[in-house]
């Protein structure tokens, strides 16, 4: 998502995605195998904040240590939105650019040089998520909207692999065909398990991207013609 404003991207991009999801996928086993170790893992999996209950039950909810924890949690957490922020703001603006969204929302603030009106709406989307379902609904929204997305990259790296074998890609995909495709039939999985257990957000979430696509398609987007630099954003994504 940040291509553009990261210095020697070719090189940086590939080594901080990596770096993050494999500090993501550590930290992930070491909650998921020493919080489920402390106490019955079904009085955690019920709640929003498993992390504080499970140091509570160890140093007890009086103790200032289990304050200091949770404190930390937070930080951890508005790091996250940070990066929720930063992600979605500059899709937004992408979109916009391409002339799928409303063009203000691709204008760059002119001193510091970022989509001010692309955070700003993001800003509002999430005001009004918030206000309309609980925490746990709309983290199950928002996984929703990111497996979907993985299910799509996928297909769109083996499509462009066909249609445009000689697009330059300073990153190329490990191991291709074999990760590219465990990591789509790993999606599905995700994907069906979501659904199957969250059935009515499931179907509002699908409400709203046939929504969507009914406008697309409406608008005639899918018809213009790829620009030249769009294929290679294409290819080096790829």
């Amino acid at each position: 998502m940040v291509a553009e404003e990261v210095r020697d991207p070719e090189k940086n991009i590939k080594k901080g995605y990596i770096s993050g999801m494999a500090t993501l996928a550590l930290l992930a086993l070491g909650v998921m195998i020493l919080t489920g170790g402390i106490t019955d893992w079904r009085t955690l999996s019920n709640l929003d904040y498993p992390l504080p209950e499970a140091i509570a039950v160890v140093l007890g909810k009086g103790s200032s240590l289990t304050k200091v924890f949770a404190s930390i949690g937070l930080f951890g957490l508005i790091a996250s939105f940070h990066g929720t922020i930063l992600a979605g703001s500059r899709q937004v603006f992408a979109m916009a650019r391409s002339g799928y969204l409303p063009a203000p929302l691709a204008k760059i603030n002119h001193r510091f040089k970022t989509p001010h009106w692309s955070i700003i709406a993001g800003g509002f989307i999430s005001f009004a998520a918030l206000f309309t379902g609980t925490t746990s609904q709309v983290i199950v929204l928002s996984v929703l909207g990111a497996v979907v997305m993985y299910i799509v990259s996928m297909i769109s790296l083996f499509a462009i692999r066909v249609k445009q074998p000689h697009l330059s890609r300073p990153f190329r995909s490990p191991f291709y065909p074999i990760f590219p495709a465990v990591a789509l039939l790993l999606s599905l999985v995700c994907l069906l398990a979501i659904i199957y257990y969250n059935l009515l957000l499931s179907l509002i979430f699908c409400a709203g991207l046939a929504l969507w696509l009914i406008v697309f398609v409406i608008s005639g987007k899918h018809k213009l013609p790829l620009k030249d630099e769009l294929l290679m954003q294409g290819g080096q994504a790829a």
